[in-house]
């Protein structure tokens, strides 16, 4: 969620709870634990006091950043990594990663729920 906030600040609640695809009570519920946590905080629209938007605070940007950091270097590796195999090697992978979630989406107990 800091790093949804951090690309897109300031965002509102609904736009949050679209990029999230969760419920804007859900949103709710997140922002006032990170809120509590000093990771953000609301500004109000200077047209209009009633629109609020969420900001990363200090403390919110600081962890916004080593988040961003750590994606890069993991980026970073894996693409070094599968740069060790050919095109059909991962179609192959796919094709195996595929067949395995079929399993899962087929699963007996879940179709009776």
């Amino acid at each position: 969620m800091i790093d949804l906030i951090g690309r897109n600040q300031p965002v509102n609640l609904v736009k949050l709870s679209g990029l999230l695809e969760v419920s804007r009570s859900a949103v709710t519920q997140s922002v006032r634990c990170l809120i509590k946590k000093d990771l953000v905080s609301f500004e109000f629209a200077q047209d209009n006091e009633k629109n609020k938007y969420l900001i990363l605070s200090k403390k919110g940007v600081e962890v916004f950043n080593i988040h961003k950091e750590q994606q890069e270097h993991i980026e970073k590796a894996i693409f070094s990594i599968l740069r060790n195999y050919s095109e059909e090697d991962l179609q192959m992978v796919m094709k195996l990663l595929d067949d395995v979630e079929q399993v899962w989406r087929e699963l007996p107990w879940k179709k009776s729920r």
